[in-house]
């Protein structure tokens, strides 16, 4: 009898933005054990602590991948002009770029995700603005309220949060936020601060919010870090 070799999983890019390997390689840890209840592999880019990768070549860096997801760091703030966020915007631009475009369109889209940096870089990138005010900080649990598209999309369907309704409780951790939203976007969710909390592309699905933080000793970490670094 041929042997076979085992199905591949479908792998997704994953696009960090830690400076301390050891909360990468945590961070990792973390993500790695829900990909494989979902049975998918995931392929880590870190754009502030690795010059390996062929970030001039985006498109090279999505072939064979199922999707992309942009996490959230409390090492980069794109509204502060530090060697970070020079970094990280020097590296994942074109990269973001190629995700937006491949994501957004019409047939067959991949599937890209941001989550709080993730959120704002994507909405950046596509031409949105992201701004920093202690009118939009939002810190700890907030509720979201969904649109009437929000409570039909397939992404959140699933999604563990606490629900009242069209409400869900959220866990936020950040100083700024997107004040305008790019273009081709529909708004999911809002909050009283925050407009554009979550949106979607078509292929493209962003939130500024945590809905992956379940551990309250997460939580207290991504706070202390959101208050004293930024």
């Amino acid at each position: 009898m041929k042997d076979f070799e085992p199905q591949r999983r479908p792998s997704v890019l994953v696009v960090q933005a830690r400076t301390d390997q050891n909360r990468a390689r945590a961070e990792q840890e973390g993500m790695r054990a829900l990909a494989e209840q979902a049975e998918v592999a995931l392929a880590f880019v870190n754009p502030l602590t690795e010059d390996t990768h062929n970030w001039a070549n985006p498109k090279a860096m999505l072939t064979g991948k199922f999707g992309m997801l942009m996490t959230g760091s409390s090492n980069v703030d794109l509204t502060l002009a530090t060697p970070a966020r020079a970094r990280y915007l020097a590296q994942a631009t074109s990269l973001t770029r190629q995700a937006i475009r491949e994501g957004s369109r019409m047939i067959d889209p991949l599937p890209v995700a941001g989550i709080c940096l993730g959120h704002q870089m994507i909405h950046q990138t596509a031409g949105g603005i992201v701004e920093r005010s202690p009118v939009h900080a939002e810190i700890g649990t907030g509720e979201v309220r969904l649109t009437s598209d929000g409570l039909q999309d397939s992404y959140l369907v699933d999604v563990p949060l606490q629900r009242d309704g069209n409400r869900r409780n959220v866990i936020f951790a950040h100083n700024e936020t997107v004040t305008r939203m790019a273009s081709g976007f529909d708004v999911l969710g809002a909050t009283e601060r925050d407009p554009y909390s979550i949106t979607r592309n078509r292929g493209i699905f962003t939130t500024q919010g945590h809905p992956e933080i379940t551990d309250p000793t997460n939580l207290r970490l991504v706070v202390e870090q959101t208050t004293v670094t930024k």
